[in-house]
């Protein structure tokens, strides 16, 4: 089916949105480049957020968890500014 008249506004109000989300997305490939996808999604997810939207802070949080965990980390509160308060006293 052809848009009408009265769609063409919409189609190309359409166009427009996908090739901004597009180059908002390449920038965050390019910014995330060199890093584990989850910073990627990361990003995606907060950029995809509208403004009533109430984040899933679960999900951001496990998002840098599991990878913390897939990576080997171990939590022993030490943190990089307490390494810093401490080298300066």
């Amino acid at each position: 089916m052809a848009p009408t008249k009265n769609d063409t506004g919409m189609v190309v109000a359409v166009k427009k949105l996908n090739s901004e989300s597009m180059h908002g997305f390449e920038e965050w490939q390019a910014l995330c480049r060199g890093y584990p996808t989850k910073f990627a999604s990361y990003f995606h997810y907060c950029r995809s957020q509208r403004f009533e939207d109430a984040p899933d802070y679960q999900y951001l949080k496990n998002l840098f968890r599991d990878l913390f965990i897939r990576e080997g980390f171990q939590f022993d509160y030490v943190f990089d500014w307490t390494i810093l308060k401490y080298q300066q006293a």
